[in-house]
């Protein structure tokens, strides 16, 4: 059977949840559980594991039952409400010695105790346990820790972080090996390797049709030598850039088949990077890499990939792991509004009323403003707008079944004109705003999957506002909420310009100069939420 995405296995789990709450009887409805827990997988439990699973102690010669069992997969047990979990797992772990004994083959890595109320989860492998209330499944496959079922292992999530890693490698090598020409404009190159990055993603991920559109044009029209290459790409970029109706009627078909993409990216002409045969195949093996798999979350590391340490550290730049972007935005915004959702769909309440409370709250969701004032290349925006676009997707599912006719795109509110940044440096300020809208189409893509429709991705029509200033010596953007990861810089180590902004900003504060560089956020942050709509603001976990 075809794996379920995220989202569909997010929204099944939330049903399972909801149906189960409460229910304490283990004899009389276990393995009804059971076979809706493996459907949110898409995974028929009967042709799948075995109900009451035989397994002969080696010593006592006696029979015991395993409630269920996937050979080399998964086992469970399951008690009724309140029964002790500790208990349930030390049966379950004998279970699984005896299977080691006598079957070393079919020894399951996953071990889930579960008593209707709560969840625990045990890899045997990597030695992690990880204890939930059952309302919070959808929250722990949403992280990944359920991929098993859909026998993606720890194995695989490693080869994608390699992959990550090698795709950082890759653009930073071709980055560099531009740069080396002595001769070459540093805001061109720039620009020019972030157009690529677009055009890497794009042909992956169908915002190039057919996929591999980009990499077969510069295979078919460039030369082994590398001598036109540069002059080829700058054709594909102007290209990009001009509307349909606007291209010359000779133009090579294929090159008129790139779509117009819009929003500036390639609007500046760039001057021509020169290649060699070596640059061209460093060229086309970026290309070849499946950008599909790569989040645009990651683009922060490509972006440090080309910057060396000095620079990173004068900085204090960093990049912050998505696990802790979800636990500043969780608690800031997306719990509250999920506990919304979660109330409008409360058994009780009236279809009208319920209607009622969803439509205001995507209305709601549809004003709310974002600012990370220290947003590097995007990462805090990236994941808070896809845990967004995730809850309008469940929003839009309660107002969709009402007329199967309605137009997806004109029911959509959120859109990545209200996330806004600000990023001193205009590298990452403008990989921030590019990630965004990769991250939009991503988000399209998956609302189509689930809907049928979505709105189009191109032409760029919308983009995040990332304002490429000194945060501190600029104004902020209005903002329902802010938040980020601001640079931690101790006073010992703050250059000039560093201090003087310290000075502009709480010069007037007791022992100000003894204050790490990050306190200027927070204090402005402070300022600008006095008589403002401004509700929350959460520092990083560190």
């Amino acid at each position: 059977m075809t794996a379920y995405t995220y989202e569909h296995k997010y929204r099944l789990a939330q049903a399972f949840a909801r149906r189960w709450k409460g229910e304490k009887r283990e004899e009389a409805e276990a393995k009804t559980f059971w076979d809706e827990f493996f459907r949110i997988f898409n995974l028929d439990r009967y042709k799948t594991a075995v109900l009451e699973y035989g397994i002969k102690h080696h010593r006592q010669k006696t029979t015991k039952f395993a409630d269920v069992f996937w050979a080399g997969r998964l086992l469970c047990e399951h008690k009724s409400a309140n029964k002790d979990l500790d208990k349930a797992f030390e049966q379950a772990a004998g279970y699984v010695d005896e299977i080691r004994r006598q079957n070393p083959d079919d020894v399951p890595r996953h071990i889930i105790v579960c008593d209707f109320a709560a969840m625990r989860l045990y890899d045997l492998q990597a030695g992690t346990r990880t204890d939930f209330p059952l309302e919070d499944l959808p929250e722990q496959i949403k992280n990944r820790n359920f991929d098993f079922m859909d026998g993606i292992g720890r194995d695989l999530k490693a080869a994608e972080e390699q992959a990550n890693i090698e795709a950082a490698d890759s653009v930073g090598g071709l980055f560099r090996a531009l740069a080396a020409d002595t001769a070459c404009n540093g805001h061109h190159l720039k620009q020019f390797i972030i157009r690529l990055l677009f055009c890497f993603f794009a042909d992956d991920t169908l915002i190039f049709d057919p996929a591999g559109q980009f990499e077969s044009y510069l295979a078919k029209h460039t030369k082994a030598d590398g001598s036109d290459t540069g002059s080829v790409l700058n054709q594909i970029f102007h290209t990009l850039n001009t509307p349909p109706e606007k291209r010359p009627a000779r133009m090579n078909s294929e090159l008129k088949a790139f779509p117009y993409v819009n929003g500036r990216l390639f609007a500046e002409p760039l001057e021509e990077f020169y290649f060699d045969a070596d640059l061209r195949t460093q060229l086309l093996e970026c290309s070849r890499r499946d950008w599909a798999k790569i989040s645009p979350e990651i683009f922060g590391s490509l972006f440090q990939s080309v910057m060396d340490g000095a620079d990173r550290r004068a900085a204090g730049a960093h990049y912050t792991e998505e696990a802790n972007i979800l636990k500043v935005i969780d608690s800031l915004f997306m719990d509250g509004l999920r506990a919304e959702l979660a109330a409008a769909r409360k058994t009780g309440i009236s279809k009208s009323q319920r209607r009622k409370l969803v439509r205001a709250l995507h209305e709601k969701i549809g004003r709310l403003n974002f600012l990370d004032p220290a947003c590097g290349c995007g990462n805090f925006l990236v994941v808070a707008y896809r845990e967004l676009r995730r809850l309008e997707d469940d929003i839009i599912g309660e107002l969709f079944a009402e007329n199967q006719l309605l137009d997806i795109a004109t029911m959509q509110r959120l859109h990545i004109g209200q996330f806004h940044g600000i990023e001193l440096d205009e590298y990452p300020a403008q990989i921030a705003k590019v990630a965004m809208w990769l991250t939009d189409h991503q988000c399209n893509r998956a609302t189509a999957e689930r809907f049928g429709q979505t709105r189009p991705t191109i032409p760029l029509t919308d983009s995040a506002e990332i304002i490429n200033a000194n945060a501190l010596a600029t104004g902020w953007p209005q903002a329902d909420y802010i938040f980020g990861n601001p640079p931690f810089i101790g006073s010992k180590f703050q250059n000039a310009e560093q201090r003087q902004d310290m000075k502009t900003i709480a010069g007037s504060l007791k022992n100000s100069g003894v204050l790490d560089y990050v306190a200027a956020w927070y204090l402005k942050a402070a300022d600008m939420m006095e008589n403002s709509r401004l509700q929350s603001i959460t520092p990083p976990p560190r």
